[in-house]
């Protein structure tokens, strides 16, 4: 049988437990999907509009819609079309905020 004194031992200990867990999930924080998306089209080959969908778990229309959210904010991301006619997403390593389409070779 515990006695009073016993359960305030115990109740400033489960307190301090408490306090000390809080900040460790603070820090465990995932990331957002737009980071998510920023980092993909940061690789040097860029990401597909399919790499970016398994990646966020989105819909197309919706990682298009997010690609054009992020432009309007200021990213500088750039689409090229391969010679097999997959569009690329890259993040412009110049900083300026425009968006450049290449047609495939002929």
């Amino acid at each position: 049988m515990l006695t009073p004194a016993g359960r305030n031992v115990v109740a400033i200990e489960r307190e301090a437990d408490r306090t000390a867990a809080e900040p460790a999930a603070q820090a465990a924080r995932p990331a957002t999907k737009l980071a998510l998306l920023l980092e993909q089209m940061s690789c040097m080959q860029g990401a597909t509009l399919a790499t970016l969908t398994a990646a966020t778990g989105w819909q197309p229309h919706t990682v298009r819609a997010a690609v054009v959210r992020l432009r309007q904010k200021g990213h500088a991301i750039e689409r090229d079309r391969g010679a097999d006619g997959v569009s690329r997403y890259r993040l412009n390593s110049s900083g300026a905020a425009e968006t450049t389409t290449t047609a495939p070779a002929a």
